[in-house]
């Protein structure tokens, strides 16, 4: 599935983009949906409290927009996190969708 990467006082270097493809692969079981696929990645240096990383994924199916933005300490887990809660949320619209039917 192709997507856009855009990161802000962040290098994605081989090894994250590699983790990356990984992660957003597993959204895959929706490519024959999916219209737009972007992820955002930013690292906070305004906090106080250290490094704070964001990941964003913003993903659009069928005329639909899902978005999922967490920040966490480690850039993988922020992606992990974001990329859970795409799942979700197109799986929650998706049973929606059925129930109505």
């Amino acid at each position: 599935m192709e997507y856009k990467v855009f990161s802000k006082n962040l290098k994605v270097d081989e090894k994250l983009q590699a983790y990356l493809d990984k992660k957003i692969e597993k959204l895959g079981k929706f490519q024959q949906q999916v219209t737009s696929c972007n992820v955002e990645l930013d690292k906070d240096t305004k906090s106080q409290s250290g490094n704070i990383f964001r990941a964003e994924i913003n993903l659009g199916i069928k005329g639909k927009l899902f978005r999922a933005e967490v920040r966490a300490e480690n850039i993988k887990a922020a992606i992990d996190m974001a990329q859970e809660k795409i799942v979700r949320q197109v799986t929650r619209d998706k049973e929606k969708g059925q129930a109505k039917m």
